[in-house]
């Protein structure tokens, strides 16, 4: 086998480590593949060229080995090239046994099974899931027409290699659906999920939600499928593999009657530990990632044998010194790396940086279904409940979080992604990129899922990571370094430095003249919008006088759903108020260039107000003020306050718990005698009431049970003499 390291133009390697790593690593490499290859072949190493291509272009190729091999090759051996990328997040690709030369390509280096695998396809192997559902389990046509226009009956093999009707051509391998799904497209209308991955037998494909009524059997540890966890071939297999070598044409290359000549290279043995690691923010793009780096976040080194904490600083280029925690040569000592916690608390570590309203509103597409998160980070960043979901639950925490009145208690602030986990070597990436909260990583310290509670090692691989001097990998920068997600930010707009400044978008709220209010009197403040089209969400910072001005509550406008939990009163002494605003079910504020009153203020004068727009203003400094139409582009608003000297009668305290299992409880406050009438609706509209007189004060109203309701979004109406207020409530199961 001769390796080429596809070099960028500026000669930078495809794999940022020493030249002698990546050396180690490709002798490894081979050993361990040659352990799959029971059938008397071997593969060794003739020569390892490390400057013969120099392009990006191809150090990220998307057009498969053919262009690798046109630039540089050696014609008697087996071609691999390392580089940086490949298209559509492949580890992998080779040239098949029609093709008269023999190439692979690779991402990185370590992973023997990648390895294995494409010198398979070199090989006339295919992949095992290669007709998909084109047969069922007992190789017969799969009745549907969609796939059994390519389906050749065949229910019976005796030789090496079959018709097609066994998918792969070979007799030992049963059919196999493959991991994953399938999308509709112009000839397929239907959406598959295939065998899941981790999972067990027997599969059953689902078609439209509908299960299937077949039990498939695929080997999930064969080599040439698509699984996670790799180990070996079939003895059919590597009977093709091997006849392919002694009797195909254009194998015939490969075959000597002497040794071909190869260097002298041999595989390095001294190894020194990587002076840096890097603590980057992720951003995910359409078609790849992007790379911020992160200031001042404080990194563990921890030395276990001692349990001594070295806590290093990034800098402003993301960097943080790992020698000075380990020392720089290699010795028989484990450090576990992390984030340090109790250090990463303010800065960009503050549990709003980066979450807003736009955040809520595209999460809430992907909670209705209307439009699905990019994954993986996306999806973590969206799931701060830490339940390897995203639900309304999520969107409840992050209004506490954008309100100031809570923070993400199940996740951290920020999340670090260890890359060491992305190593070619654990062919983790192709499955986390799939789906972030169904990938395994296996590793020698035990397998982690994404949630540590049902990880066979307690730890998820978003934890700390153990490394071991002697490891070569410690020579890799890339092993000590982590990739950020900020937690609710599913738009990478967090702050990565200070100082973090909000955007002035230049809202601001205007007054009609009205009468001015005498210290002790009350009134009402209609908060109004107008614009074209509609607002679907929004948020404000508003700032008033606390010495002329004193808020005493809130009310319902001509907006619906309407909830107190849409306010946040943390700062409110000191004269800063938060409201944002969303309809969790999806719809939008209509206003096609009418006014609406979007909520109340009831306030109190406590001394002589006659502008109120002098005492109630918009700050974008204590949150950004944020106005969103359907399509989550930033709209413009003429914002007007409208001051009206009346009191309102009645409150709706509060409705708790949000989320509920069952019971809920309304908190009411009543100026006068009324009729309270409550009603609770789920998704179907089955509802449950209470009604009743009630004197004048504050009243506990509890609904014992919602057993009767769906799980989901619930909508509540009360009614309290003439004035209603609503809101959405979670039940949870």
């Amino acid at each position: 086998v001769h390796f080429y390291l596809v070099n960028d133009d500026n000669g930078a390697p495809p794999v940022d480590a020493p030249l002698d790593y990546i050396i180690y690593e490709i002798f490894e490499m081979v050993e361990e593949t040659n352990i799959y290859y029971t059938n008397g072949m071997k593969f060794f190493v003739c020569d390892i060229t490390t400057d013969a291509i120099n392009s990006t272009w191809l150090q990220n190729t998307q057009a498969g080995v053919a262009n690798l091999y046109n630039a540089a090759h050696y014609a008697e051996a087996v071609n691999v090239y390392i580089v940086k990328k490949l298209d559509k997040g492949a580890l992998g690709t080779a040239s098949v046994i029609g093709q008269e030369y023999a190439a692979v390509a690779l991402v990185g280096v370590g992973s023997a099974i990648n390895l294995a695998h494409e010198l398979g396809h070199n090989f006339a192997l295919e992949h095992t899931q290669r007709s998909g559902i084109a047969y069922l389990p007992d190789n017969s046509c799969n009745p549907n027409p969609l796939w059994s226009v390519v389906c050749e009956n065949c229910n019976s093999c005796a030789g090496m290699t079959c018709p097609l009707c066994t998918g792969d051509y070979i007799s030992d391998t049963p059919v196999d659906p493959g991991p994953g799904y399938i999308e509709p497209t112009v000839y397929n209308p239907n959406y598959y999920t295939l065998c899941p991955d981790p999972g067990t037998n027997p599969c059953i494909v689902i078609e439209n939600g509908v299960p299937l009524p077949y039990e498939y059997y695929p080997d999930r540890t064969n080599l040439m499928s698509y699984y996670a966890f790799r180990d070996h071939f079939t003895s059919m297999q590597l009977n093709v593999l091997l006849a392919s070598l002694l009797t195909h044409p254009n194998r015939a290359f490969l075959l000597d009657t002497e040794l071909p000549e190869c260097s002298n290279i041999t595989q390095p043995d001294v190894f020194y530990v990587a002076q840096k690691g890097k603590v980057n923010r992720v951003r995910q793009t359409s078609s790849s990632y992007e790379f911020d780096p992160m200031d001042e976040v404080r990194i563990n080194v921890f030395e276990e044998s001692s349990s001594q904490n070295c806590v290093k600083v990034s800098s402003t280029a993301g960097e943080y010194a790992v020698t000075e925690c380990t020392g720089q040569f290699s010795e028989d000592e484990d450090y576990a790396i992390g984030q340090f916690l109790p250090g990463n608390t303010s800065g960009i570590f503050e549990h709003n940086n980066g979450v807003t309203t736009f955040d809520v509103l595209t999460i809430r597409r992907h909670v209705l279904a209307t439009e699905e998160l990019e994954r993986p980070y996306r999806w973590i960043a969206a799931d701060v409940n830490n339940s390897g979901s995203i639900t309304t639950q999520d969107l409840l925490i992050m209004r506490k979080v954008i309100l100031g009145i809570g923070s993400f208690q199940q996740v951290p602030s920020w999340r670090f992604l260890p890359e060491y986990v992305l190593h070619p070597q654990f062919m983790f990436e192709p499955y986390f990129e799939n789906n972030p909260f169904t990938a395994i990583w296996y590793s020698s310290g035990g397998n982690r899922t994404y949630l540590a509670s049902q990880s066979p090692s307690g730890k998820s691989y978003l934890d700390d990571i153990t490394l071991n001097l002697l490891d070569p990998d410690v020579s890799m920068p890339a092993n000590w370094s982590f990739r950020g997600i900020k937690s609710g930010d599913v738009d990478f707009s967090a702050d990565v430095s200070v100082p973090m400044l909000n955007e002035d978008h230049g809202y601001s709220f205007s007054a009609d003249p009205h009468t001015c209010l005498e210290t002790g009197q009350t009134a009402v403040v209609l908060v109004k919008a107008n614009a074209p089209g509609k607002i679907d969400g929004y948020q404000m910072g508003i700032r008033f006088d606390e010495g002329a001005v004193q808020i005493l509550g809130y009310n319902q406008g001509d907006v619906s759903p309407f909830s107190l939990d849409n306010f946040g009163e943390t700062n409110i002494n000191d004269g800063e108020l938060r409201t944002m605003w969303i309809d969790y079910a999806g719809s939008p504020i209509v206003l096609n260039n009418t006014t609406k009153n979007l909520f109340k203020l009831h306030i109190k004068a406590l001394r002589q107000v006659c502008d109120i727009e002098d005492y109630i203003e918009l700050d974008h400094t204590i949150i950004e003020n944020l106005f969103y139409d359907p399509d989550l582009n930033l709209k413009p608003v003429s914002l007007t306050l409208e001051l009206q000297p009346e009191e309102i009668k009645h409150k709706v305290l509060s409705v708790y718990p949000n989320p509920t299992s069952d019971a809920v409880t309304f908190d009411v406050e009543l100026g006068e005698a009324a009729t309270v009438s409550i009603q609770l609706l789920d998704s179907s509209n089955t509802s449950i009431n209470s009604s009743g007189s009630y004197a004048a004060g504050i009243h506990s109203i509890a609904f014992t049970s919602t057993s009767t309701l769906l799980s989901g979004m619930l909508t509540y109406r009360v009614t309290i003499g003439n004035e209603l207020y609503t809101g959405n409530i979670v039940k949870v199961n």
